[in-house]
């Protein structure tokens, strides 16, 4: 039938290299050529002898010889940029500014109806199922790993169906009898390897030995028989009897699983963690995974590795007996002062390198009566100037009127977020504002983390028994980080003495933030007149714009709250699934919500101008595809979210 032609074909100038594959040639090699792989990324292919981007290097062949319109007209039609790239600008400028990272896999068109077959390119998001997406997910939670990758297997294994299910009639190359076998090639592969890999060597073309196979999607199969015949190796396809008949004429008995490979059981777990140092092994994953938290529970002769990544807790795998207690261990070793707490429960800070990069660890260990289990969190050990008022998050009404709140000097500021939602951050930025505006400025915080110019930090825990020595003299501003019910009687006293108290509370919004003081303790008349704003925060990660999708919504997000049924069925949901523009993670960063609320003379927070409630936000974010559902699905039932 032959290959049609396509706008990838005739730009990478491939040649057929075996179903599921195709030799694209380096200019700089003299067109030597290198097989590049069903579903791989076309824009990050490598030439096997000099290493050079084969894409990047044809591009600026294409550019030398007809020129920079040309070449804009060649990536467009490819779809490895976009019109917004402005592509006419020449493939430099391109480069700089990154717009050509582009997810751009090879693919193949299988066209029952008009018995024919194309490779082309698209970019992985066109080629996945919905359902794909969903299965993925669900093997992401529980084994973990690339998104990119997950997909990429699951599209594997739908082509594969395909290919033996109509590749016959589509006249894909093939095996269909075994008289077809070149008989100088009866022993280019060992016995061993015919048993073993059930693959028939058919012929050679130039240097290749062509075989064929049951799957000749099958990557494992092709690098095995290419190190046993030390070159390459085209598989094609073979039906079910031309695949037994020429094994038996080669002297191979037949086997049981000659016709399709048994189903795997996806439901089995996952073999447990093998690492000879498990401490530097799990830290130096988790960094991988962009985890902000390490859990390693014990359980009946086995125990659970789970890593917590932008807020979503994912079992990754079963691990030995034997790895909580190496890692309670190794952390009582580094920890940077005496581990604090009970006989049950230590507490304890650590630094340490892996693979070179310096981390600060803050861990916890419980002893259970099956073992230790660990919590541990990770964060980069490098100064970083705190953000300032205007990285917050805030309109620039609301960022007005809140630096009008803080020049008072008086009163009490609230912050709130979730854990790890952003809220100290938004604290160190308040209180450097009021070194500006002037005073003598106290912060209480458990395990101080950041040296502050002109402030004086301690330890909430240490200055327990000395607190009355605090207000002796008063401090103007009083900032507490995570310590509100300990020190809530320190925060009123400095207040009603005319200071300023910065505190943070852990909850989702401004109302809930005010509600958990006065379940502290702050009584609702010096609430109404003491507490100048409320300024809730959080961080949610800000889906790749390259390789996002929108997939179906078939069920609740796993941290839903009070999410409404009806509500979760008009979102769209969209999913990164990892791209070279977001190192594979599905995400770039990650985008600030933040309103400023202010409470009126009935008490009633009610928003400052220009600050949009945070369920509005989440939900405009969330419908135009910026970021997911399941991060915001708590503010989703908010007032105001529907």
């Amino acid at each position: 039938m032959g290959e049609r032609a396509t706008p990838a074909g005739e730009f990478f100038r491939w040649r057929p290299a075996g179903i599921g594959r195709r030799a694209v040639p380096c200019p700089r090699c003299d067109g030597a050529r290198t097989p590049v792989r069903l579903l791989d990324n076309l824009l990050e292919a490598l030439c096997a002898g000099c290493g050079r981007n084969l894409a990047i290097e044809r591009a600026r062949a294409v550019e030398r010889e007809q020129g920079a319109a040309a070449l804009a007209e060649r990536l467009l039609a490819l779809g490895a940029v976009t019109p917004e790239d402005r592509p006419g600008e020449g493939l430099e400028a391109l480069l700089a500014r990154g717009a050509l990272r582009r997810d751009l896999r090879l693919t193949l068109d299988l066209d029952l109806d008009a018995r024919a077959f194309a490779y082309g390119a698209a970019p992985l998001r066109d080629l996945v199922l919905p359902e794909e997406v969903e299965r993925a997910l669900e093997d992401r939670r529980a084994r973990g790993g690339v998104l990119n990758e997950l997909l990429r297997d699951r599209v594997l294994e739908r082509l594969g169906a395909s290919l033996r299910g109509v590749g016959l009639e589509l006249g894909l190359p093939a095996l269909t009898a075994p008289g077809e076998v070149d008989p100088a090639c009866r022993r280019a592969l060992p016995a061993r390897a015919l048993e073993v890999y059930r693959a028939v060597p058919v012929r050679r073309e130039e240097d290749a030995l062509v075989v064929a196979a049951w799957d000749p999607l099958d990557d494992e199969l092709h690098t095995d028989l290419e190190a046993l015949v030390g070159g390459p190796v085209h598989a094609i396809l073979a039906s079910s009897d031309a695949l037994t008949g020429a094994l038996a004429d080669l002297g191979v008995r037949p086997r049981a699983d000659d016709a399709p490979p048994p189903e795997l059981d996806e439901r089995a777990d996952a073999a447990p963690l093998d690492l000879a140092l498990p401490f530097e092994g799990i830290l130096l994953e988790a960094l991988e995974e962009g985890a902000a938290e390490v859990l390693v529970e014990p359980r009946a002769g086995r125990g659970s590795l789970r890593f917590r990544v932008r807020g979503e807790l994912r079992k990754e795998r079963e691990v030995g007996p034997e790895v909580a207690p190496a890692l309670a261990e190794r952390l009582e070793e580094l920890a940077l002062e005496p581990a604090r707490g009970g006989a049950r429960v230590r507490q304890g800070r650590a630094r340490c390198e892996v693979s070179g990069l310096p981390v600060t660890l803050d861990f916890r260990i419980l002893h259970t009566a099956l073992g230790p289990a660990v919590a541990i969190e990770l964060e980069g050990d490098e100064e970083r100037a705190p953000a300032g008022l205007s990285q917050l998050g805030l309109s620039l009404d609301a960022l007005a009127s809140f630096e009008a709140a803080l020049a008072h000097g008086a009163g009490i500021v609230v912050i709130a977020g979730p854990r790890r939602g952003g809220k100290t951050e938004a604290y160190h930025a308040v209180l450097e504002r009021a070194t500006r505006i002037g005073g003598a400025v106290v912060s209480l915080e458990r395990r101080p983390r950041r040296d502050l110019p002109g402030i004086t930090l301690l330890d909430l825990d240490e200055a327990a028994p000395h607190r009355d020595a605090l207000l002796h003299p008063a401090p103007d501003w009083l900032g507490v980080d995570d310590g509100a019910d300990d020190a809530l009687r320190l925060i009123t006293d400095v207040a009603l003495a005319g200071g300023a108290a910065v505190v943070t509370v852990t909850a989702p919004d401004a109302r809930s933030a005010l509600l958990r003081l006065q379940l502290a303790g702050l009584p609702a008349e010096l609430a109404r007149t003491h507490v100048r704003a409320v300024l809730a925060r959080r961080v949610v990660p800000l889906i790749c714009p390259r390789c996002r999708i929108a997939c179906q919504q078939t069920k609740a997000p796993t941290r839903r709250l009070r999410l409404d049924p009806a509500l979760l069925e008009r979102l769209p949901r969209w999913v990164g699934l990892g791209c070279p523009a977001c190192a594979d993670q599905g995400a770039q960063g990650v985008l600030a919500l933040a309103e400023l609320m202010r409470p009126g003379p009935d008490g009633q927070l009610s928003p400052a101008p220009g600050s949009t409630p945070l369920a509005a936000r989440a939900l405009e974010l969330v419908r135009q595809g910026d970021t997911p559902v399941d991060a915001v699905a708590d503010l989703l039932g908010l007032p105001g979210g529907g």
